[in-house]
C-alpha cells in the first residue's frame, strides 16, 4: 500500500473511499486454502469487481496486483496527462471500470492496477487514488 500520490494536487483524492475500505475488509475474509483460481476470484470479488473477461488478468501475473478504487469523477481518465511510463499513451480503462464494477460496494469503480514502478503507477497517476 503506497499512500502517495505524486503530482496530485489534491494527494490521493481520487480514491473512492467507502469502496477501498469496503475491499480491505473483504480481502481479510479470504481464504488462502482454496485451489488459486478460487482464491483469485474471490480476490477480484474482494476488490469490488465482477469475475468477467474484462477482469481476467487480475490477481493472475506479477503485475496486475492492485486494487485501484477510484472516484467516480476519476474513472474515465486516461494516461495523456498523467504519462505512466511504459503505459499506452492513452490506456482507456473507463468503460470497463464502469462495466465491472459492482455498484453495491460503493460509490465510484475499481480495477486491477499494475504495480510496478509504485507510486508512479496507473492508480497513483491516472486516477489519482490510493492502492
Amino acid at each position: 500500500v503506497n499512500h502517495d500520490c505524486p503530482h496530485q494536487a489534491n494527494g490521493c483524492g481520487g480514491t473512492a473511499e467507502e469502496r477501498a475500505e469496503e475491499a480491505k475488509r473483504r480481502a481479510r475474509l479470504v481464504s488462502l486454502d482454496a485451489p488459486w483460481n478460487e482464491v483469485r476470484e474471490a480476490v477480484v470479488d474482494a476488490c469490488g469487481l465482477q469475475v468477467q473477461q474484462s477482469t481476467s488478468h487480475c490477481f493472475q501475473d506479477f503485475n496486475h496486483v492492485d486494487c485501484c478504487t477510484m472516484d467516480s469523477t476519476r474513472q474515465h481518465e486516461t494516461n495523456e496527462a498523467s504519462r505512466v511510463a511504459g503505459m499506452h499513451a492513452v490506456n482507456y480503462l473507463g468503460s470497463h471500470i464502469v462495466d465491472a464494477s459492482i455498484s453495491e460496494r460503493g460509490p465510484g469503480g475499481s480495477w486491477c492496477t499494475c504495480q510496478i514502478s509504485s507510486p508512479e503507477d496507473v492508480c497513483h497517476r491516472q486516477f489519482g487514488a490510493r492502492t
